[in-house]
């Protein structure tokens, strides 16, 4: 059982991990793309939401586990400022 755990958790940190880094390159590349910068910075903002997400189900162990909001609230304050973000973006780009 501990294997499965150690497999999954592998998973979720290399999902987390991947979605990081398009993140990061999302909002380099905004920099000089100044035409898209807002829709890449939108994209890139919905890439951290998938971050976080992961790593909300790191904590939880794909939610099999309780855990108490100090430990969660740093993924779910973030993941749900990042879609927030991302929706701002997206519509200022479509506005714009």
């Amino acid at each position: 059982m501990g294997k499965k755990k150690s497999e999954r958790e592998k998973v979720f940190k290399g999902i987390r991990n991947v979605f990081a880094s398009l993140t990061a390159v999302c909002l380099i590349v905004s920099f000089f793309l100044h035409g898209h910068h807002l829709l890449i910075r939108g994209i890139g903002y919905c890439f951290g939401a998938v971050a976080y997400f992961s790593e909300l189900l790191e904590i939880t162990e794909g939610f099999q586990q309780k855990r108490y909001l100090d430990d969660l609230f740093m993924a779910v304050c973030f993941g749900m400022l990042y879609i927030m973000l991302a929706v701002s973006y997206i519509l200022e780009h479509a506005a714009y």
